[in-house]
């Protein structure tokens, strides 16, 4: 077989203590003094509506906008961000939430309205700062460590502003309650949730999945982040730019000022966010916050079968606690349906004649279904669930474990409601718990696209593809670059290897790549607005696929529905 398809996704000082912005920002001792919260709420929005319509669907009708609004102005430059709006009609008032997305991505009009109708909300799915159609810096680590003149350059600061100005955009409109506004989002999406939720005071609610602070915690014990931010950016723990990022922007500092009412939602095994750095950052969690913790789930390796990593595929379970505990609390906090969310258990841990006997204490104000023990011996890297018995008012869970197993012990017990929430207790690590974290899955390509643009695009200039390979490599690899072009946002550079793989490829084809190289250029023509164009690539990609070898049924699928989506704009 030839070298398969690369072109998948490419996801010495101290701190400064006191900075100054550009525009004369004052010295900051605190995360919360960086925000400028007078121009997040008063500032003018400028909304550009680019397109509306009434769509019908099996869950009811549909107001789809898309439009852009002013977020802040940047090193003398605008940023104006793109937002999807799903609005259920003939609802009335309704509810506002604002989404956020993973890293490297960008919103959409499906995942609005995916949550405009699950939850009867006005859902506002942005593209953060220069993702998807949003001016500004790329997503990239390299633009996260954008903080030595200040933490206010951060892409992560950038995100944040822009999610609270979707809130001041959200409580212009007359169809939403501006009492009634929420936020949400996934894995950067979480990050912005933390932050946006820990400035902003005008929220009812928050849900943060797949996030947590504490990132230094994690840092040292090898989590992802760290490969990305400082093995991939060639930094060290105590660089300047990595302990002002922590300093001013870990969530970690936003945990005691957290507006409304937060549900954490997260893996137990996020590679990431791993469990001692989750730890850390609901030990300052009181009030009315609560966490959704899921044991055989971390940032994405679960689903799939793998022994060799030991996981196997629990998106179904994961899918259960995710959806349905966030439903509750959307129903409750933006609706007020339901009963109050119970409080959160907690687990005492003892050791009782050579047995080791967990005891939690549960909120039964609501129906119970079930409760379990959750533990791990092996550094978090695997879990074992129990279920958990009444005994004398409270729930228990008894194992035989040896000495060095308990004094390992990583732990935390899950109540599953009547009602669909799934609430967990904070984590027990024992006093010899060590960590264990997946390998990182990144190459060349990740890092290249995690440095800031300057400095990616000097390194795609120098980079030469292997002459030594066979000429299908070759144009194998041409395509890879391509592909970081077009991250970059260099349409015509990644337009142009494009073109130049398809002049080279054999006749009679060996494998798919033309089709291939077909369907990422009908991307690329659409992130680019050259729609028309876009559509007759996809074409002949669809017409070629079928006769050549090693096509891929799923990935003539993927080209199908974007062609059906192009042609329906």
């Amino acid at each position: 077989m030839s070298t398969r398809k690369i072109l998948g996704r490419l996801c010495r000082a101290v701190a400064l203590v006191g900075l100054l912005a550009s525009g004369g920002m004052a010295a900051v001792t605190s995360p919360l003094d960086i925000w400028d919260m007078h121009a997040i709420v008063n500032d003018p929005l400028e909304v550009q509506v680019l397109s509306e319509r009434v769509v019908e669907t099996e869950r009811g009708a549909v107001l789809e906008r898309e439009l852009t609004y002013r977020s802040e102005i940047s090193r003398g430059e605008e940023i104006r961000i793109a937002a999807h709006l799903a609005m259920p009609v003939g609802e009335g008032t309704l509810p506002g939430l604002v989404i956020g997305h993973g890293h490297g991505g960008h919103g959409s009009m499906d995942m609005a309205q995916a949550y405009a109708l699950t939850h009867k909300v006005i859902a506002v799915s942005i593209d953060g700062p220069g993702q998807g159609g949003s001016s500004g810096p790329r997503d990239c680590m390299g633009h996260w460590l954008d903080v030595l003149e200040t933490p206010r350059h951060s892409y992560l600061y950038h995100c944040a502003v822009a999610g609270m100005r979707a809130v001041t955009y959200l409580r212009t409109l007359a169809e939403c309650d501006p009492k009634r506004i929420g936020v949400t989002g996934g894995s950067m999406g979480g990050i912005m949730t933390l932050l946006v939720n820990g400035v902003d005071k005008r929220l009812a609610c928050a849900v943060d999945n797949a996030a947590c602070g504490a990132w230094a915690t994690g840092a040292r014990e090898g989590s992802w982040l760290r490969t990305l931010m400082m093995d991939g950016m060639g930094l060290a723990p105590d660089s300047a730019e990595v302990t002002t990022l922590f300093r001013y922007l870990d969530p970690v500092h936003y945990i005691p000022t957290q507006r409304s009412p937060l549900l954490i939602i997260l893996g137990a095994q996020d590679e990431y966010f791993p469990i001692t750095s989750l730890a850390e950052t609901v030990a300052g969690l009181r009030g009315p916050h609560r966490l959704t913790y899921i044991a055989d789930w971390d940032h994405g390796l679960y689903t799939i079968d793998n022994p060799a990593l030991q996981t196997y595929d629990n998106s179904a379970a994961a899918a259960l606690r995710v959806n349905s505990s966030s439903k509750r609390w959307f129903d409750y906090y933006l609706h007020g349906k339901g009963e109050a969310i119970p409080r959160g258990p907690v687990l005492r841990m003892r050791a009782a004649g050579g047995a080791v006997l967990a005891r939690a204490t549960v909120d039964e104000g609501s129906p119970v279904s079930a409760v379990r023990f959750c533990y791990s011996t092996d550094g978090a890297y695997t879990f074992t669930v129990l279920p958990m018995e009444r005994g004398g008012g409270m729930w228990e869970a008894r194992m035989r474990l040896g000495a060095a197993q308990a004094e390992g012990l990583a732990a935390f017990v899950e109540v599953e409601y009547e009602d669909g929430l799934f609430l967990s207790s904070r984590p027990y690590l024992g006093p010899q718990f060590r960590l264990r974290v997946r390998p990182a899955p990144f190459n060349e390509g990740t890092f290249v696209m995690e440095r800031s643009d300057e400095s990616a695009i000097h390194y795609l200039e120098r980079l030469k593809v292997d002459e030594t390979l066979s000429l299908q490599d070759r144009l194998w690899q041409e395509a890879r670059l391509a592909v970081l072009w077009a991250n970059l946002k260099r349409y015509d550079k990644a337009l142009e290897i494009y073109n130049r793989v398809l002049e080279q490829a054999p006749q009679p084809p060996i494998d798919d790549i033309v089709p291939v190289v077909l369907w990422r250029m009908a991307e690329v023509l659409d992130r680019a607005g050259r729609r028309a164009e876009a559509v007759e690539v996809l074409e002949r990609a669809l017409a070629t696929w079928p006769d050549t070898p090693e096509a891929e049924a799923r990935e003539i699928a993927q080209a199908e529905a974007l062609l059906e989506r192009l042609r329906g704009k």
